[in-house]
């Protein structure tokens, strides 16, 4: 990819960043966390822009990263953002994401997320290291083996993604001693007989399949070669 390329695509990712989190129902959820003292250095909307910004541009120093998403062509110290940036909760967050992230894919615009009519989700979980800090360690713990503790503490994390669009709809964490699949049906509520749920071997367990199969979602799940089914249709 050449830089023309690369600041194609900066620039989409910072507009569309900007557009989906400077709605009047972003703005409701941020005026929550305003208290009576006014802010003067840095606004909710614009702190939220930084912390999301990081995620697009994590070669961005504080500062820079407010000037991009901002406009601000002289933005506030290190330390002001540093310490704005505990203002919003992590449940202020959450609200904000839920309202924003959603299934995108149409079937004119991005056919590809569809098969017979069904939207194609797919689920999945990973292993993601904590910053090493005493409360991490309790709250995720660290792997173990035979010469001892991991470095760091990893959560678990399970998540829905919308094929095609690749939107991370939801996701679910858990510690590192938290199984996957019993984290994965906590986000069945948001799949529907729409939805064709795609999953590797991991989920090819009763509880999911016949969670699956109350909900009527349908799915296509891979299984172990251990299980032993009775076969209705041998296809070609």
């Amino acid at each position: 990819m050449n830089d023309a390329s690369k600041d194609a695509l900066r620039s989409n990712r910072l507009s569309g960043m900007l557009f989906l989190l400077g709605t009047e129902q972003v703005r409701a959820l941020l005026d929550q966390q305003e208290s009576g003292r006014k802010r003067w250095k840095v606004s909710n909307l614009h702190l939220l822009w930084v912390i999301v910004g990081f995620g697009l541009f994590a070669n961005k120093s504080y500062r820079n990263l407010f000037r991009l998403t901002t406009g601000v062509m002289a933005p506030p110290t290190r330390a002001a953002i540093c310490v704005a940036r505990k203002r919003l909760s992590a449940e202020t967050l959450r609200q904000i994401h839920d309202a924003v992230v959603g299934w995108i894919a149409t079937p004119k615009k991005c056919p590809q997320a569809f098969y017979k009519g069904l939207r194609l989700i797919g689920i999945d979980g990973t292993l993601l290291d904590c910053f090493d800090s005493d409360a991490n360690r309790e709250q995720f713990h660290r792997p173990t083996n035979q010469s001892g503790h991991g470095a760091f503490p990893k959560l678990r994390l399970v998540t829905l993604c919308e094929l095609g669009s690749r939107v991370l709809q939801r996701s679910v964490i858990g510690s590192y001693h938290d199984c996957e699949r019993v984290l994965a049906e906590k986000l069945f509520p948001q799949l529907s007989p729409n939805c064709l749920l795609l999953g590797d071997r991991h989920f090819g367990v009763a509880p999911i399949i016949c969670r699956l199969i109350n909900d009527k979602v349908p799915f296509l799940i891979r299984v172990k070669k251990g299980h032993i089914f009775r076969v209705e249709e041998r296809l070609a």
